[in-house]
């Protein structure tokens, strides 16, 4: 499987996660350009391309957080019209949207996995019910996911 890293930008302060430097806490902080923070077209279609050659039947999208990426529907489409299947890894907190239009995907090629706090992560409030809803929209089509530190 090919993991994909779609975007730089994640709303989630994960203690464990191994990029937290790398990531960026909101969509354009200063010195950045929107391409330096998400895939551009151009970049998606040469990774897709890739992993068409290498035979490959099994993409991740990863981030940072994929489903704030403004094309993720776009590429989700293109990876299933490719004969690809998909896993998405979230931490849940993606736009109802987007969470309403992968539940409505097909479950034997489109794998959510939604990472659920862990200790020491100290998710606000209004962050907490976000979750609460995507994990209510996506409820029997995405599975819980939990890193074990």
């Amino acid at each position: 499987m090919a993991n994909v890293l779609i975007t730089r930008f994640c709303n989630r302060s994960c203690p464990h996660c191994f990029a937290r430097g790398d990531f960026l806490a909101a969509p354009f902080d200063i010195g950045f350009e929107q391409d330096d923070i998400n895939m551009t077209q151009t970049r998606f279609d040469e990774v897709l391309d890739f992993v068409r050659r290498s035979g490959l039947k099994d993409v991740g999208l990863l981030g940072g957080e994929p489903g704030l990426h403004p094309k993720i529907t776009m590429m989700v489409d293109s990876l299933l019209a490719a004969g690809l299947n998909i896993r998405i890894f979230t931490g849940g907190l993606i736009p109802e949207a987007v969470a309403v239009y992968l539940r409505a995907l097909d479950p034997q090629r489109v794998r959510v996995v939604i990472n659920v706090p862990v200790p020491g992560e100290n998710l606000a409030e209004d962050k907490r019910g976000h979750l609460l809803r995507t994990m209510s929209v996506m409820s029997g089509f995405a599975a819980l996911g939990f890193t074990i530190c």
